[in-house]
């Protein structure tokens, strides 16, 4: 299903999710793989997601500079951590789309045990691709 901007889709189980890495702490440069820390939730118990199916490497990065680094507080984005929607229905969890800013979803449903939040945090890293932005 392709994504339309003029209306929430559902997220489909094989649609692609990336996550927004903005800390070299969420990522392992020479193992090539993201970190369970890039995945867990923030203060307001969720982890922020972009649907980037039908975006070319280059609409990725405009994005995540656009609402991540151009947001307030926002940080330079250094690489992305992309998996598939199912993965995350796997840990037990949930994506939930709000199209705010466009093409956002949160990962919602994080159990209140910092350990339970941590397994799944883990499970997510570990079926995740990671991109490091060109140049860094």
């Amino acid at each position: 299903m392709a994504w339309r901007a003029d209306r929430l889709e559902p997220v489909t189980p094989d649609e692609h999710l990336a996550r927004c890495l903005t800390h070299t702490n969420q990522f392992r440069r020479v193992e090539v793989r993201v970190s369970a820390r890039a995945f867990l939730p923030g203060r307001d118990g969720t982890t922020s997601v972009f649907r980037v199916d039908d975006l070319t490497n280059d609409q990725i990065w405009q994005l995540a500079d656009e609402h991540v680094a151009g947001a307030p507080d926002g940080r330079p984005v250094v690489g992305t951590g992309t998996l598939l929607a199912e993965s995350v229905t796997e840990a037990g969890l949930r994506v939930d789309p709000d199209n705010d800013p466009p093409r956002h979803a949160a990962i919602v449903d994080w159990p209140a045990d910092k350990g339970d939040r941590k397994l799944r945090a883990l499970k997510l890293a570990a079926a995740a691709r990671l991109t490091i932005r060109p140049g860094l």
